[in-house]
């Protein structure tokens, strides 16, 4: 799995099968997650915000009402929906990292 943090990719290496993984692994990080309203970029976000990341979660669509009531319980996680093809759009993202 890559990573983007803070403008540097940085390669997570996650556990193999049946190990265990600590809740802070990822803790004092910043994740930026695309596609984040469904499939691998919600299973992502999840993931890292599980491991301790401060997560900022982009997508195009505007996230569901369960989506949505997920981010709130889970304080570390923000939702950008923007369109990540445009590069105004990620000089929004840094700005706001």
């Amino acid at each position: 799995v890559i990573m983007l943090h803070l403008n540097v990719l940085t390669r997570v290496n996650l556990p193999s099968k049946g190990s265990s993984m600590t809740n802070d692994r990822l803790k004092d990080k910043v994740s930026i997650v695309t596609g984040a309203a469904s499939g691998i970029g919600l299973q992502t976000l999840q993931l890292f915000a599980s491991q301790g990341a401060s997560v900022v979660a982009i997508d195009v669509l505007s996230p569901t009402n369960e989506l949505s009531n997920k981010f709130r319980e889970n304080g570390n996680i923000d939702y950008l929906q923007l369109d990540i093809s445009l590069e105004k759009n990620w000089v929004q993202i840094v700005d706001y990292i």
